[in-house]
């Protein structure tokens, strides 16, 4: 079977699964749930996670459907872009090998694993390189723990970016995510009065937004700044209420790479597009749970709940 051919029923199974996803009336119902237990029951019912041996555990339900949706991505892949995939598992890798790294360097156990990636953490944990290691421990009264954060996240896009050059769409998913990494930081680093040397050195680059822009922006005022995004694909930034909520950035970076996966996925047939717009779907759907989840358990108001939310969710 060619490779159109495996796209052309992958891609229809992939439309198929996306029905399956939670629909407004149902996340309005859990938001109308009465307590988190509720939530869990409504979850069961409809067989998402599978059975889980925690009941009370929503992280255990939330874990088991995303691994179930990147087995099916994966056996649905045509194997000359299986190593493409695979870098949204090994997403999970390297989000762990900060984990560990770090928990190495305080010398104590860290929770924060998520074990959705290629390796199993005890595998993980037990291949990192001992020199290495004893290096950064030497290290310890030096080195902040954010260096070593920031040193693997910019080897992760150097590496992804690398896998990816040979796909035109991926590769520019890529450089978007990393604009918007950037913008984050730009934003949280400003708005906590963090010095330029400090925000340099987090900077990402070979996004399509040179570094150069925002360390030219970084000691104006922010409307300064949000003026010229205007101009560029990141104009819904001039909306960020930024003395108002931080969170309201990661909903806007959100729903904006969201509703760019969709409008450049929806007529493609032939290629990996919408398998990967399905795995942010299926990532969508788990925040849109968890924030659910988090809000009945701190009692809070349905309303305050929803403003959480996505907009294609309320």
């Amino acid at each position: 079977m060619n490779n159109l051919m495996s796209y052309t029923y992958s891609v229809a199974r992939i439309r198929a699964l996306e029905t399956t996803l939670l629909s407004k009336q149902e996340v309005e119902k859990l938001l109308d749930s009465d307590n988190p237990d509720s939530i869990i029951q409504t979850l069961e019912n409809v067989n998402y996670g599978g059975t889980s041996g925690d009941k009370k555990n929503i992280e255990e339900f939330i874990t088991k459907e995303l691994d179930s949706a990147l087995k099916t991505v994966e056996l649905l892949t045509p194997q000359k872009d299986r190593d493409i995939i695979n870098l949204f598992r090994l997403r999970y890798d390297y989000h762990n090998l900060k984990v560990l790294t770090l928990a190495q360097l305080l010398r104590k156990k860290l929770s924060g694993t998520i074990p959705l990636g290629v390796y199993p953490l005890e595998e993980l944990e037990s291949s990192m390189p001992s020199a290495l290691m004893t290096e950064i421990l030497s290290l310890k009264e030096d080195i902040k723990p954010e260096e070593i954060t920031n040193t693997i996240e910019k080897q992760r896009w150097t590496h992804f970016l690398n896998v990816s050059k040979r796909n035109k769409f991926v590769l520019d998913l890529f450089r978007k995510n990393i604009d918007l990494i950037n913008l984050k930081s730009f934003i949280q680093n400003k708005f906590l009065q963090v010095d330029k040397t400090g925000f340099e050195v987090q900077l990402i680059d070979n996004g399509r937004l040179d570094r150069s822009i925002f360390l030219d922006y970084y000691d104006q005022p922010f409307e300064t700044f949000f003026k010229y995004l205007s101009f560029t694909d990141y104009g819904i930034f001039k909306d960020v209420p930024v003395e108002d909520n931080l969170w309201s950035i990661e909903k806007i970076v959100d729903e904006y790479i969201g509703e760019y996966l969709s409008d450049r996925t929806k007529l493609v047939f032939f290629d990996i597009g919408p398998l990967i717009n399905y795995i942010y779907l299926k990532e969508g759907e788990a925040r849109t749970l968890r924030t659910v989840w988090v809000g009945k358990k701190n009692n809070l108001p349905k309303e305050k709940i929803k403003s959480y939310l996505r907009k294609s969710y309320v």
